[in-house]
């Protein structure tokens, strides 16, 4: 997705780049819902929509919402999301240079839970030289930075930080970073704290798909409802 040879769906007259989708299995309360963001080439806005299953509507979300928490009382913001989803108009973006940093990049594959409730491997980090990026916000709403740990080799984020409207730190996330048996790479775990509040989301992810093949109408809202809606 990110270097070359880079997949070309066409023909692509919406123009989307990236297309962002999470159906919630868990908790009990927000089990059917679906977000969907269509990020696009141009200089457009992102859209955004929600299917909410106890409506069976779906609604669309204004855009700006993206510095609010996630739905359900979570740590996550939309921009915070793998520990940064922003669209990068948004954005002023900084390299702050390189630090040695312990990295979970080669996390167990298996999803863990300790008895504190985080759901981190803790096992496998490595000394990697990352990258440390910050994106500022052109229009602070509830955040002024977002900054980012990036491993240089294999360009997955896994820690994160979130700054205030004071510039004071506030949302702190940690992905953990796997493959599992048939080498597909992909985040096992990862918690995202609230440092002013002290309050915590953590999750696992025993279950996703790795496909190929894989074209942009797969990911319509329609479909989505069809295959992960609450019947």
């Amino acid at each position: 997705m990110e270097v070359d040879p880079k997949p070309l769906y066409t023909p692509n007259p919406k123009k989307l780049d990236y297309i962002y989708t999470m159906p919630f299995k868990r908790p009990y309360n927000l089990r059917g819902t679906i977000p969907l963001i269509y990020r696009y080439y141009d200089a457009k806005d992102d859209d955004m929509w929600m299917y909410l299953p106890g409506m069976r509507r779906v609604r669309r979300m204004a855009t700006y919402q993206t510095q609010d928490k996630m739905p359900g009382g979570m740590d996550y913001t939309w921009d915070t999301a793998d520990t940064f989803m922003g669209n990068l108009l948004k954005f002023n973006i900084t390299c702050l240079g390189q630090k040695e940093t312990l990295m979970p990049v080669v996390a167990s594959s298996v999803s863990q839970m300790d008895d504190n409730g985080l759901a981190g491997c803790d096992q496998y980090y490595q000394r990697r030289n990352a990258y440390i990026i910050k994106a500022s916000y052109k229009n602070a709403i509830t955040m002024t930075d977002i900054i980012f740990y990036v491993d240089p080799e294999l360009w997955s984020s896994c820690y994160q930080i979130g700054k205030d409207m004071r510039g004071k730190d506030w949302l702190f996330a940690v992905y953990y970073w796997g493959r599992d048996a048939t080498w597909y790479y992909n985040q096992n775990n990862m918690n995202t704290v609230d440092l002013q509040r002290r309050h915590m989301s953590p999750a696992n992810l025993p279950w996703y798909e790795a496909n190929t093949g894989m074209a942009p109408q797969y990911l319509s809202m329609q479909q989505l409802i069809n295959r992960y809606a609450v019947r």
